[in-house]
């Protein structure tokens, strides 16, 4: 977690001088550093030490290369897909109504959304469970019924983001 005496950051890339940090005007610092921080949390343990090693370490590609046993050219690719996931609009606006999510929901945004788990593949190994009406667990048979989550999902999202911005100060 950042500190108060550590600069706040948001991961942009700007094509001229490659991947930079700087601060995105359009949001209060403090609410997206923390939903940046919380996004970047979700990421595989490797992704973020390789992201951390980069940033925070001054790791150059170079270094990592060598590291790693890949090329430069890997790394760099590597470091913009980690940065482009870890500061997805959508991802963060996910992380941001969270805590509206029911626990089924959190599970589902979880693996297919964060992890990335095809829904096929949730409904096959029986990831998801629905209760019963005699308060049984039964494991979810359906792609259409995890559809019918995931769209719950993006509402219960769009919804977190438009009170969001409705409550916004104007500059």
């Amino acid at each position: 977690m950042a500190t108060k005496h550590e600069p706040t950051i948001l991961l942009r890339r700007e094509k001229a001088t490659g991947t930079r940090l700087r601060i995105d005007k359009r949001l209060s610092v403090a609410t997206h550093d923390q939903a940046l921080l919380r996004s970047i949390g979700t990421l595989p343990l490797r992704d973020r030490c390789l992201l951390r090693l980069f940033l925070d370490r001054g790791a150059s590609h170079g270094e990592l290369a060598g590291v790693l046993g890949v090329s430069r050219k890997r790394v760099a690719r590597t470091i913009e897909r980690i940065i482009s996931v870890a500061s997805d609009p959508g991802r963060i606006a996910l992380l941001g109504a969270w805590d509206r999510l029911s626990p089924d929901e959190q599970r589902l945004a979880y693996l297919h959304l964060v992890l990335e788990v095809p829904l096929r593949e949730i409904t096959r190994l029986g990831l998801m469970e629905q209760r019963q009406p005699d308060g049984g667990l039964v494991p979810v048979d359906s792609r259409t019924t995890l559809c019918r989550l995931l769209r719950k999902i993006g509402r219960k999202v769009r919804r977190h983001k438009a009170r969001a911005r409705a409550t916004r100060p104007e500059r």
